[in-house]
């Protein structure tokens, strides 16, 4: 209280709280201003038409629409609370591969005996069953054999998100596993990727491209909508993503399809120092990392014609 802000410059709006944001996020759906009133999304200065995404909740008093899983978790991410409202959270049912809590908030499952008391209630830490041994992961996960919890659709992706590997050893047969042709759909480009090639067929013209050269968006294949082009401030991707315009040529493949790591980006690159190690994707890290059994550039070149200490 009482504090006084310097007063925000041509082209940003002022907030409520005295926080000051770019025009160009006012009405975006997004409560940039993180404040209590959402003023940057009520419905007096923004359009009521928002046509929000499929199972999204739109909201009573402001522009925002709220993902499935922040329905009834105890934040009032509304701005209006309209996202907790007893009535509706009483009468709704969790999304799959997810607990849901006396109170009807909805967890991932993978939260579930993770040891921290995402319900409010320890409801999802029972202690005799997530102390017990033996015991199977909630719902559709996957059951590592150190006990860890994964959502299926990692098994096979290459990344070993068990931590033991035991989501992507010989007894899954990931180079040859076929995807179940009823309920998956097959991205056939993710193989060069190391990336998981099944996909539940539910993804497929969500707006999101999960394959990597945007196969399950294809209009053509799928008769998809043709999806709404990207913003000025955003890096239209190969595949149709949309990325902000920040992450472009920064070492790190957003897009998921590397067209926002193209060639074009060689020369943005910066030199690195003589204290730093030049990766064969441009990136720089310290010497001191150069062979130390981590892959610091992503692309293990800083792990190549390392003298082995006998």
């Amino acid at each position: 209280e009482n504090c006084s802000y310097p007063p925000c410059v041509d082209g940003e709006f002022t907030c409520l709280n005295g926080r000051c944001i770019p025009q160009s996020q006012v009405c975006n759906g997004v409560n940039d201003c993180k404040d209590n009133a959402t003023s940057d999304e009520t419905h007096e200065r923004c359009p009521k038409n928002t046509t929000c995404p499929a199972n999204h909740l739109k909201c009573d008093k402001t522009n925002i629409c709220v993902e499935p899983y922040w329905l009834c978790d105890g934040d009032n991410d509304c701005g209006d609370n309209s996202d907790e409202d007893p009535l509706h959270c009483a009468q709704r049912t969790c999304p799959q591969n997810s607990f849901r809590c006396p109170n009807h908030r909805c967890i991932p499952a993978t939260w579930y005996c993770d040891g921290d008391d995402d319900c409010g209630d320890g409801a999802d830490e029972p202690p005799e069953y997530c102390k017990s041994e033996g015991r199977t992961c909630f719902g559709d996960l996957f059951t590592c054999d150190n006990g860890n919890c994964i959502p299926r659709i990692y098994i096979c992706d290459g990344d070993n998100d068990c931590l033991d590997n035991s989501d992507e050893d010989n007894r899954h047969q990931c180079n040859d596993r076929k995807c179940d042709e009823e309920t998956e759909f097959t991205c056939n480009e993710n193989k060069n990727w190391a990336r998981a090639q099944c996909i539940p067929k539910k993804w497929i013209c969500d707006g999101d491209p999960d394959c990597v050269d945007g196969a399950d968006e294809n209009t053509t294949l799928h008769n998809c909508p043709t999806p709404q082009p990207c913003s000025d401030d955003q890096f239209t991707c190969t595949n149709g993503r949309c990325i902000n315009q920040g992450w472009v040529c920064d070492h790190d493949n957003d897009c998921g399809d590397g067209s926002d790591e193209g060639k074009n980006c060689n020369s943005q690159y910066k030199t690195c120092s003589t204290q730093e190690f030049t990766c064969q994707n441009f990136k720089c890290i310290r010497n001191q990392y150069r062979c130390d059994g981590e892959d610091d550039c992503g692309d293990h070149s800083d792990e190549v014609d390392c003298k082995k200490e006998s």
